[in-house]
């Protein structure tokens, strides 16, 4: 019992001193620093927002409380002047962008953009884009990652040897950093047959919430047709599957010709995708931090799933 106490406090220290490190790099350095480029655009990369961390439904690095996000919102809005991101994207383009900004977006389409996120922006009057993957719209299917973070929490996986054969010691991890691309469309293609998840409603927002949403608050932008690590399909998949994710969207009121690639890091898209993109008169937009200055020609965002202002901070 005693080791045990002293075990949790140990982790409870180290969590502080983690947290207390961080607060004062965000304060002393990747503060300052920012303050002295003086113009320039932050764009925060989301995914699901939801009051409670449901095992299987939400996706862990991809979650962020309701309460921790309505905190963020404040701190924010205090920090930084909240633009849209076309807006944004225009100045810059310009030169003409002032002060500290900053652009929300959230990847995927998951239902919770409806149910929690849009609903709390609205009524704050904050503006937002969404990046959507459309061949899961209004329905229980998704990516490869998705289906196996709800099947491996959510059904007996261990007690179906139909479904674990297909696995076969497959995991995410290593789809997710392979440059095998053979090896990862064997091991997506398996982790996609293990078949949609058996929800009471849809895992994802529909086309008609889509269409309702205000134009003047919210854009809509692509993320793919299917969630897929572009730089391990091939250039004639790429385009196929871009242009379907713009016929799907371009027809709606808050569409913008804007591309934020899946998974967005070093090693998930190619120098083809980035022609692919040009070629569709996109702007294409990567998730692996930094800010924007107009010193680069693709945009950056920085993962902020679940973390606090001075935690974005040390990322920028």
């Amino acid at each position: 019992m005693v080791d045990l106490r002293i075990r949790t406090l140990h982790r409870a220290f180290k969590r502080r001193s983690r947290d207390l490190r961080r607060r004062l790099y965000a304060s002393w350095v990747a503060g300052p620093r920012l303050r002295e480029r003086r113009d320039y655009l932050m764009v925060l990369n989301l995914h699901q927002v939801s009051p409670v961390f449901t095992p299987g439904i939400n996706l862990p690095g991809c979650w962020t409380g309701v309460d921790r996000f309505k905190s963020l919102l404040a701190d924010l809005q205090r920090r930084f002047h909240v633009v849209a991101l076309p807006e944004a994207l225009r100045q810059i383009r310009a030169g003409a962008l002032e002060g500290e900004c900053l652009a929300l977006t959230f990847d995927d389409g998951h239902r919770t953009l409806e149910t929690h996120v849009v609903p709390i922006l609205a009524q704050e009057r904050i503006p937002a884009t969404f990046f959507i993957n459309t061949a899961y719209l209004d329905s229980g299917k998704g990516s490869w990652q998705f289906l196996h973070n709800y099947w491996a929490h959510c059904s007996p996986l261990s007690q179906d040897e139909s479904l674990l054969s297909k696995l076969d010691g497959l995991t995410v991890h290593e789809l997710r950093h392979t440059q095998d691309s053979l090896f990862y469309n064997r091991g997506r293609e398996a982790m996609e047959q293990l078949g949609p998840m058996e929800l009471e409603e849809p895992a994802w927002v529909s086309p008609s919430f889509l269409r309702e949403l205000d134009p003047s608050l919210f854009t809509v932008g692509l993320h793919g047709h299917e969630h897929q690590r572009f730089s391990m399909m091939s250039a004639a998949w790429q385009k196929r599957d871009l242009m379907t994710n713009m016929e799907q969207l371009a027809d709606l009121p808050c569409f913008a010709p804007l591309f934020a690639v899946p998974f967005g890091r070093e090693g998930d898209w190619a120098a083809g995708t980035k022609t692919i993109a040009e070629e569709l008169g996109l702007t294409m937009i990567l998730a692996h931090g930094g800010v924007n200055d107009g010193s680069h020609d693709l945009i950056r965002r920085i993962p902020s799933d679940n973390l606090r202002l001075f935690e974005i901070l040390c990322r920028a």
